[in-house]
């Protein structure tokens, strides 16, 4: 494929606050005094109105601008086009967006005195990879908890070390999946580069491999031995959110479920349930080196098919790039997907509690496509359950998944998936409202995984062909969004898609990503360089996507023209950056 993604070290934001009497704050900074610009003939729409602007510091071909609403740097210059005119705003870059001072930094920064707090703003050059491995070292010292990663909160904002000490996300397991695998594209590269016996490359085998066990004991720590995974799980001494169904495990090989909102609604507050299933001892080492016993754990169920779809890529892929230097984890893996597929078969397509029941978001049968909720479902759900099917199939050899694939294709599953644009047309109707408002973000990366899968695994030319198409109408969405982890996963299985898939656009993806995942927020509301359009359910979205560090930091399953809260309280794993960073560098696709 001739497709290269050229990524050259670029200016990254940094900023840091301080208290405007804080001795590091430079002396000139306060009496640095304004000088309105003449904008009169500037080339290029600027965010703030020009009438909002209220002075301008110059260094060297640069002029940074101060305005009443946030702070523009302006380089005509640039070596990036993206880079020309960048936004600096409340409350991620400032502290609040009324400029009063400016002060060069000596070097390719600023100083930045506002009506709040003063700031310094760091440009500092960096590379792709610098990045990939500065974002992965946040993650791993302050979102790590015990080698799974979503998020963390910070008892002081921007405080990174006031992390607490406990914290899950609804889909932990799901999110940890994703960074595990870029660990293990990371370890890949590492491993072509430098051999396999390179310290580097071993301790890249280590870490990736300790958040391997990670995901594995979510497939054991439920005790049923049928192939439940559980969404996360958590120590006796960490407390126990009110939402969502969780069971405590007890020293008599059973385990009971927890008081929460969820679990009196459903009847299952107390139940006691067989949990005698044996967890290997190397997936019991996440918890017991730390001093907990088994029944110290306590695991949440009702998982849905996130974490089901992205453990069982991550184990793919574990056997194809772990397992020839690991092979003691070989039978874990083939025993798993066995486990976790043959559950969902054995149960009719669904994924079924402890009391027999489906959990609420992992179904993939008829039945429930025909019902008013799974039927926008069903096109995905199939591509799913497809998927498992061929996964299961290449890592097992087991004859059984073939000819169940062939079962469903025979009851219409693959056909089914050609129909995802029409019902999600028709479904935005009946809702009265817009496609870009009904589409549940997240489903770009289930859709991502599952089709990425069908395409590498699927060997007959006329479904493989299916499968593209059916990749090709979501498209539709996925494309607008230049998300280097659904391009680069569409450019390696759909022949001809670098023809579809921006290159640059995805260089600036990587290029003004931000160096740190802290989700402070940015406004878009007051910028006058973006059109600002209200849907049909009143919420606000931009029709230019914005660079990456002038909109809001997520998980893959928001959407990215719309504005999220955000929080300096809240810390996000980099999986979204590492993922497809070491993805990219692993298939060759990335040039850096």
């Amino acid at each position: 494929m001739d497709f290269k993604i050229k990524l050259a070290p670029s200016f990254e934001r940094k900023s840091t606050f301080y208290l405007p009497n804080d001795s590091a704050v430079p002396a000139g900074l306060e009496t640095t005094g304004l000088q309105k610009p003449d904008l009169s003939c500037f080339p290029y729409p600027l965010p703030s109105k020009k009438s909002e602007y209220t002075g301008e510091l110059r260094v060297g071909p640069v002029r940074w601008l101060a305005a009443s609403t946030g702070l523009t740097r302006y380089e005509p210059e640039a070596a990036f086009e993206s880079d020309i005119i960048q936004y600096f705003s409340a409350t991620r870059d400032l502290a609040d967006n009324e400029v009063l001072a400016l002060c060069p930094d000596g070097a390719d920064g600023v100083w930045v005195r506002t009506k709040t707090a003063v700031t310094h703003i760091e440009m500092i050059k960096t590379g792709a990879r610098e990045k990939a491995e500065l974002l992965r070292e946040e993650s791993l010292r302050y979102v790590d908890r015990r080698g799974m990663l979503s998020e963390r909160y910070l008892s002081v904002p921007r405080v990174l070390d006031s992390r607490v000490p406990y914290h899950h996300s609804d889909n932990d397991g799901g999110f940890t999946a994703a960074f595990a695998l870029g660990e293990m594209f990371r370890y890949a590269v590492l491993r072509r580069e430098k051999g396999v016996d390179a310290p580097e490359t071993k301790q890249a085998l280590a870490e990736t491999l300790r958040h391997f066990d990670a995901c594995m004991l979510l497939c054991y720590i439920c005790g049923r031995g049928d192939g439940f995974v559980a969404r996360t799980c958590q120590t006796r001494d960490e407390p126990i959110p009110d939402a969502g169904i969780f069971f405590r495990r007890q020293a008599n090989g059973k385990a009971k479920c927890l008081v929460t909102t969820q679990s009196v609604e459903e009847g299952m507050a107390g139940v006691e349930v067989d949990c005698s299933h044996p967890i290997p001892e190397r997936f019991r080492k996440p918890y017991t080196d730390l001093g907990y016993d088994d029944d110290d754990m306590i695991f949440k169920t009702d998982t849905s098919s996130d974490e089901i779809t992205l453990h069982l890529v991550h184990l793919y892929f574990a056997n194809e790039i772990l397992v020839p230097d690991c092979p003691e984890i070989a039978p874990y893996i083939k025993e798993t997907v066995s486990a976790i597929v043959g559950h969902i078969v054995d149960h009719g397509f669904r994924l079924c509690n402890c009391l027999g029941r489906s959990t609420t978001w992992a179904k993939w049968n008829e039945e429930y496509f025909n019902t008013p909720l799974g039927w926008p479902d069903g096109p995905l759900n199939c591509a799913e359950m497809l998927s498992y099917l061929l996964i299961a199939s290449a890592v097992t050899g087991e004859v059984r998944w073939e000819k169940v694939y062939k079962e469903l294709l025979e009851r219409g599953y693959a056909d089914t998936m050609l129909e995802h644009g029409s019902r999600y047309t028709v479904n935005a109707k009946i809702e009265n409202v817009t496609v870009w408002e009904y589409i549940m973000y997240g489903d770009h990366m289930l859709a991502t995984c599952a089709h990425w899968m069908l395409c590498l695994l699927e060997k007959d030319a006329d479904l493989r062909a299916l499968y593209e198409e059916s990749y090709r109408q979501w498209r539709t969405s996925m494309a607008r969004e230049h998300n280097a982890c659904y391009d680069l996963t569409y450019l390696l299985s759909v022949p001809g898609a670098e023809n579809e898939v921006d290159a640059e656009a995805l260089a600036v993806w990587f290029r003004r990503t931000n160096l740190s995942n802290l989700t402070c927020s940015v406004r878009f509301e007051e910028r006058h360089d973006v059109a600002v359009t209200t849907g049909k359910l009143g919420d606000k979205a931009i029709t230019t996507l914005l660079p990456p560090d002038e909109r809001s930091i997520t998980k893959y399953d928001r959407n990215p023209f719309c504005d999220d809260p955000g929080s300096p309280h809240r810390l996000e794993s980099c999986y979204t950056y590492t993922f497809a960073y070491w993805l990219g560098k692993y298939s060759g696709l990335i040039e850096d």
